[in-house]
C-alpha cells in the first residue's frame, strides 16, 4: 500500500459549477452502507505498521477522514495532509471528545477504537458482546466523555459511559437507528426510520432510558446524518442532500433553516466546524461548504476511496 497522494480545490464559481453533477444520484443508506468492505477483505486489509504522523500534528487542529483503506489527517484550516492510520477492517463513522482523542468505528470488527490526538497508537479498544453490534456512527458527550454508538440497521443505540468497556445498550424496537449525536446538554439525538412515509427523530434525554419521538417536518423525505451545530440539531435529507436546523415543539420536530450541500452526490458522516460544514462524498471526494450558507462548495480534497467519516480533534 502506497501513501496516498491527496489534493486541495480552491473551488471558485466555474470550478465549483464544474462539480455540480446533480443531487439525483442518491442511494439508499442500504446500498451506501453495501459499500463497506465485507469480511473477506479483513485479513489483507490488518496492517497498523504502515500508520504514521507528522510530530507537528499533536500541536494542531486536526481533520479526520476515514475511507475504505484508513483514517487520513489533516492539519485543519490548513488542510495539509500529516498522517495516516491504518489497520482497520472497515473504518466508518469518527466522532472525538473534549480532550482531543478520536473515536472510529470499525463496522466489520464489531469494534470501536480510540487515538489520542494525533498518534497512530490504539488507546482503547470498546465493544459489546451482548448485542448485534455493527457500529457505523458515534458521538461523545462533551460534558461527561460518554460514547454513543449507532449499529447498522438496528434498533439500539450503545453507550460506553466515559468511554470505558462495559457498555449500556438502549432500545426503541421500532425503529433503525444509523445515525446519532449529542447536544450541549447531554441529550442524545438519534435519526429513526420506522415506515417509507413517515421520519421520526428519537431523543434519549439525558439521565432516561427510554426515547421521545418526534417526527420529523415532511420535507425530510429520507434522515441521514444527524449535528449539532452549537445550536440547534442539524439533520441531513440523503435524497434532497439538504441539512436541515431543527426546533422541537410538542411531538414534532420543525424545520427552522437549510443549508443545501451542492455539488455532492451522496454523504453519510458529515461534521460541523463553526462556519464550516464538512462532507466526505461516498463517491470520491470531501467537500467543504459555508455553514450555514451552503450553496456550492469553496474547497474539495481528491483522493479518497469511498470516503465516510469525518471529524475535528482539538490539538493543546
Amino acid at each position: 500500500m502506497t501513501t496516498p497522494a491527496f489534493t486541495r480545490l480552491a473551488l471558485g464559481t466555474s470550478a465549483a459549477a464544474a462539480l455540480l453533477v446533480g443531487c439525483g444520484g442518491w442511494r439508499s443508506p442500504t446500498g451506501a452502507l453495501g459499500m463497506l468492505p465485507q469480511t473477506g477483505a479483513i485479513t489483507a486489509r490488518i496492517d497498523q505498521e504502515r500508520s504514521w504522523m507528522l510530530p507537528q500534528a499533536r500541536s494542531e487542529d486536526l481533520l479526520y477522514i476515514s475511507d475504505y483503506y484508513g483514517v487520513h489527517i489533516f492539519s485543519y484550516p490548513k488542510v495539509q495532509h500529516v498522517g495516516d492510520i491504518y489497520g482497520f477492517a472497515s473504518p466508518a463513522g469518527l466522532c472525538s471528545n473534549q480532550s482531543g482523542d478520536v473515536f472510529v468505528t470499525d463496522t466489520q470488527t464489531y469494534h470501536v477504537y480510540e487515538y489520542a490526538h494525533g498518534s497512530t497508537k490504539r488507546l482503547k479498544t470498546l465493544y459489546d458482546n451482548y448485542v448485534d453490534f455493527n457500529p457505523v456512527d458515534c458521538s461523545v458527550d462533551l460534558n461527561t466523555g460518554d460514547v454513543a454508538t449507532a449499529s447498522l440497521d438496528a434498533a439500539f443505540v450503545v453507550i460506553f459511559p466515559k468511554a470505558k468497556e462495559v457498555p449500556k445498550v438502549y432500545y426503541d424496537r421500532h425503529a433503525s437507528m444509523y445515525h446519532c449525536a449529542y447536544d450541549d446538554k447531554g441529550d442524545l439525538f438519534v435519526d429513526q426510520i420506522y415506515t417509507r412515509h413517515h421520519n421520526y427523530i428519537g431523543e434519549l434525554a439525558k439521565g432516561k432510558t427510554t426515547f421521545r419521538n418526534y417526527l420529523l417536518d415532511g420535507r425530510i423525505a429520507h434522515s441521514g446524518g444527524i449535528q449539532f451545530d452549537g445550536q440547534r440539531v442539524a439533520i441531513e435529507d440523503l435524497k434532497s442532500l439538504v441539512v436541515y436546523r431543527l426546533s422541537f415543539s410538542g411531538n414534532d420536530a420543525i424545520v427552522v433553516g437549510t443549508t443545501p450541500l451542492m455539488g455532492a452526490k451522496y454523504l453519510y458522516q458529515y461534521s460541523i466546524q463553526r462556519k464550516a460544514l464538512i462532507g466526505p462524498d461516498l463517491y470520491g471526494d470531501v467537500y467543504f461548504w459555508k455553514y450555514p450558507k451552503g450553496g456550492s462548495p469553496v474547497s474539495a480534497i481528491q483522493g479518497f476511496t469511498d470516503p465516510y467519516g469525518s471529524t475535528i480533534s482539538a490539538g493543546h
